[in-house]
């Protein structure tokens, strides 16, 4: 019965194919998991013993590393209809603002909901419901950067585990950092971009780097240095770090909308205090208090002419210069 226990936390404690374990470290991981562990050996014929049996692979180096194999067929034994079918559903529309590497991460689980759902006679109703629910994601469709699979595997286990990693960074203008030390604050998905929020080495500077550009990482054994006071939640929700401020101070915006392009303003306000006034049949003014960002300035011009700027003075002639610089380049 011992072995049986420790077969099955063995199983538990390996993970998917490339992060390998060492007999070492699944010990460790049994010991945490309070299963009677016995010796490495031990452990090592375990392994040998249960790779006959599932689908774990185990490479040629010493010391030996395992983990499942990489074409692993059930990773969640006894999924249920509705997990299936929260799998399903994620596939179905998360897909577009998931990074590449996570979705290959998930697909081992997708593979699995979609055997339950159909095979399982009562798995009907659950199938139907994936043919009355759709989503619409607005904006310009993007095809999601693709991230290396260790970049994402070593900066999660940093952030989970509070650690800092090393690595090799392409900056946007195309030159690379070698050998940066990175400790990481927090992960922001942007649009389909997956971001990392830290701060580098001993400083204590907030830096935004996206995924993709990592070109190689190495986990340490160093604590990540932590920022005294610094909440994720207010940096990307109060401070609007995210949206490009443009100014620390929010303003008062007032501007002239068309009646139909306002309307959806009148369901999903701008701001609480947000007011709309009718100036005629065809128009309202909008006067609302927002953060002053470079987003503000993106969506507003996304209305093209159906929008005027009214206030701030400053906002609007930023407008006029940008409407102007687009008449010049248009007649060019």
């Amino acid at each position: 019965m011992k072995k049986f226990v420790r077969h099955i936390n063995i199983l538990r404690c390996l993970k998917k194919y490339p992060e390998l374990q060492s007999t070492t470290q699944i010990q460790t991981c049994l010991k945490n998991l309070g299963v009677p562990f016995g010796s490495l050996r031990t452990i090592q014929r375990d392994l040998d013993e249960l790779s006959k049996e599932f689908s774990i692979y185990g490479d040629e180096k010493n010391p030996q590393g395992w983990s499942w194999a990489k074409d692993a067929a059930v990773l969640l034994p006894g999924m249920d209809l509705h997990t299936a079918l929260t799998f399903r559903l994620m596939k179905e529309f998360m897909s577009p603002l998931i990074p590449t590497a996570c979705l290959e991460s998930a697909k081992l689980h997708f593979k699995e909901a979609s055997a339950v759902l159909s095979k399982d006679r009562n798995g009907k109703q659950h199938r139907a419901w994936l043919d009355k629910v759709q989503l619409i994601s607005r904006g310009q469709p993007l095809t999601p950067p693709t991230i290396d699979e260790q970049v994402l595997s070593v900066v999660y286990d940093a952030l989970f585990n509070d650690l800092r990693f090393s690595a090799t960074y392409r900056r946007r203008n195309g030159k690379v950092i070698e050998e940066c030390v990175i400790n990481p604050v927090g992960i922001v998905f942007v649009n389909k971009a997956v971001c990392l929020v830290c701060t580098l080495w001993d400083y204590d500077d907030i830096k935004q780097m996206p995924l993709h550009r990592f070109e190689s990482v190495k986990l340490l054994t160093t604590p990540a240095r932590e920022i005294e006071g610094f909440s994720l939640r207010d940096y990307v929700e109060n401070q609007k770090e995210f949206h490009f401020p443009v100014s620390a101070s929010d303003i008062k915006l007032v501007a002239n909308f068309t009646a139909g392009a306002a309307y959806h303003l009148s369901e999903t306000p701008l701001s609480t205090d947000q007011e709309i006034k009718k100036l005629s049949d065809s128009e309202v003014v909008v006067t609302a208090t927002v953060a002053d960002t470079a987003q503000l300035r993106w969506w507003l011009l996304g209305f093209g002419n159906q929008v005027e700027v009214v206030k701030p003075k400053k906002l609007r002639d930023e407008m006029i210069e940008t409407v102007n610089g687009m008449i010049k380049r248009y007649k060019a």
